[in-house]
């Protein structure tokens, strides 16, 4: 989701998901749109979640599905329109919804944004293939890793397109927290880099931190071809080219 322009593939199943920092919440009576920064209206969504879950099942499952038809509308309208030049009410009617219905979930057009993004993250995280790879060789953890990066944004252009839009422009915070995930994945793969030394099969006069940076730039780079200028690539054999292309620059 995010891609968020995160840069590489967690490499361990049980790093925990994190969301962006909560936003307090708006003083009680201040509907409609938010005109304030968004520092001061963020709101905790785990909260949210929690309040739904209180309520009876059928109720929770009717809000939870409405709430997720306004998150799938915001994806496809954010998308086309970008945050700034999308509006709540087109929302709402790409979602067959009052504007005030989306009032009732999101406090504001940020709150909503910040919610789209980190469902592409959390569809991110959840739907690429966790093996266990951690007796692989260095060239094939790459190769999965570029492939299921590549096959992600390629089945989920509109949702990734949303996360190359505007997140430094729209939300300091919100740029903070894609570069916190971005140094924690570059740091994995820097990992990986040094775990390839120590195996002797990458050369040891490198310095894995640079390696590290420049996989996790390629990545981007690729996914950006693939969500911004609908490119039509084959995830495995792309990856197969990009692995091959540092592995042997990089072998001992």
């Amino acid at each position: 989701m995010p891609y968020l322009t995160t840069g590489c593939l967690r490499l361990k199943p049980e790093e925990p998901l994190k969301r962006p920092p909560a936003l307090p919440r708006p003083k009680p009576g201040a509907m409609g749109p938010a005109r304030l920064s968004g520092q001061s209206v963020r709101m905790n969504m785990v909260l949210k979640y929690e309040r739904l879950r209180k309520g009876n099942e059928g109720e929770v499952h009717r809000k939870l599905s409405k709430r997720e038809a306004i998150i799938e509308a915001a994806i496809q309208v954010f998308s086309r329109k970008g945050y700034h030049n999308t509006r709540i009410e087109e929302i709402a009617i790409q979602a067959g919804a009052g504007k005030g219905t989306i009032y009732e979930y999101f406090s504001s057009k940020l709150e909503l944004f910040h919610e789209v993004l980190f469902t592409g993250w959390r569809n991110f995280e959840e739907n690429i293939p966790l093996e266990q790879i951690e007796n692989m060789s260095v060239q094939e953890q790459l190769h999965r890793t570029i492939s299921a990066h590549l096959r992600y944004f390629l089945e989920n252009r509109q949702l990734a397109r949303v996360s190359f839009w505007e997140v430094e422009a729209v939300d300091q915070e919100l740029l903070a927290w894609t570069l916190k995930i971005k140094a924690e994945k570059e740091q994995q793969m820097q990992a990986l880099m040094e775990k390839g030394i120590a195996r002797g099969e990458l050369r040891d006069d490198l310095d894995p931190s640079v390696i590290s940076r420049m996989v996790c730039a390629l990545i981007p780079y690729f996914a950006g071809c693939i969500v911004m200028n609908d490119v039509e690539l084959d995830p495995q054999e792309l990856s197969k080219q990009i692995t091959g292309a540092i592995i042997n620059g990089i072998r001992k």
